[in-house]
């Protein structure tokens, strides 16, 4: 990776921050109920989710070079995908909302993690892999940021706690990806540590409630997608990408905690 890279990496780390301690800020500034103040608090909702948007837009140089670089066979036209920006754009907009409707729940572990995520887990259906210098990218940012989150709003309990769960979510995936011999890649294990310390941050019972939402989505993918090969008459895939299935288990546990 370049310089460049690593500058794309810190300054969606650096947005991270700013946006999200920016908008509570906002948010506790404009807190009286007047029309006036919802209407302030609500505007950078959708400046929010353009500019998480234009971060993971940003970021696709750094992805092309690391699939390059760990020899991933995705060609260009796969890269140049809108996608993953746009679902950074919508988790960001959801996020800032959950915000504004909730006070301060999120951190912008969250926000950075949402910047990575999304290519991480585009790759991942593509080719059933997941690039370790980006999961290592994910694990390291979600880290400082969440030491950021516990600094600033002085929990320094909670960030040992999310730390925590991270290294061991992280343990037991790699413990799993070892005795299963397959069924659990090592990319998962890496992709495991940075969901496990936004989870842990938001409390030791979503882990395992993520994990069971990751199971039953997993299923569900499995079921549809067999279904659509019998109709097209096409052969069955016998692996699947485990990274977007572990993503939307932990998006839905931090959306009901």
């Amino acid at each position: 990776m370049s310089r460049n890279d690593y500058l794309r990496i810190l300054a969606a780390g650096l947005a991270a921050v700013g946006v999200w301690s920016g908008y509570s800020r906002l948010l506790q500034i404009f807190e009286t109920g007047s029309w006036v103040s919802h209407a302030v608090r609500l505007l950078p909702i959708a400046l929010i989710a353009v500019l998480g948007a234009g971060l993971a837009s940003a970021l696709r140089p750094t992805v092309v070079a690391v699939c390059a670089r760990a020899a991933i066979s995705m060609n260009e036209a796969s890269l140049t995908s809108r996608l993953p920006s746009i679902i950074t754009g919508a988790v960001w907009g959801g996020i800032a909302t959950t915000m504004f409707v909730g006070g301060s729940s999120a951190t912008a572990a969250w926000l950075f993690l949402a910047v990575l995520a999304p290519w991480i887990v585009w790759i991942d259906i593509r080719v059933q892999r997941i690039p370790t210098t980006l999961a290592y990218l994910a694990a390291g940012g979600t880290a400082a940021t969440t030491i950021v989150t516990g600094v600033v709003d002085d929990t320094g309990e909670v960030t040992v706690r999310a730390l925590a769960a991270g290294a061991a979510a992280g343990a037991t995936f790699f413990v799993l990806a070892v005795l299963l011999r397959g069924g659990i890649g090592l990319g998962d294990a890496r992709l495991v540590v940075s969901l496990g310390m936004v989870l842990g941050y938001a409390g030791w019972i979503t882990l395992p409630a993520a994990l069971v939402f990751a199971i039953l989505a997993a299923f569900v993918g499995v079921v549809l997608a067999r279904m659509i090969r019998m109709i097209r008459s096409e052969p069955a895939q016998s692996h699947i990408a485990l990274g977007p299935f572990l993503a939307l288990g932990s998006v839905l546990a931090l959306a009901v905690s």
